[in-house]
């Protein structure tokens, strides 16, 4: 696995990318990404980070959950499952 490298705050993808970032104290918070609604990291001050770096490439899918615009597109077709059972019903 390759090393991250440390970019600046000020260079950080807003745009759903997930990103690992530096907490000030050196500890690394994995797998965020900007939540816009929130205007946070994750629902974290943007203050308690110093630098983030992308994923590495060669990092191993776990989950397609893993992903946030994943988990809205479950909800969705959930949400269509049970509206499609609830018509068949009547």
């Amino acid at each position: 696995m390759r090393a991250a490298y440390w970019e600046p705050m000020s260079t950080a993808p807003r745009d759903g990318t997930v990103v690992d970032l530096r907490l000030t104290d050196g500890d690394r918070y994995s797998d965020v990404w900007w939540n816009e609604e929130e205007s946070s990291w994750d629902g974290l001050d943007e203050e308690m980070f110093d630098a983030w770096a992308p994923l590495p490439i060669d990092r191993p899918i776990v989950s397609p959950l893993d992903y946030p615009l994943a988990r809205y597109a479950v909800a969705a077709i959930v949400l269509v499952l049970f509206a499609a059972m609830g018509v068949m019903l009547r």
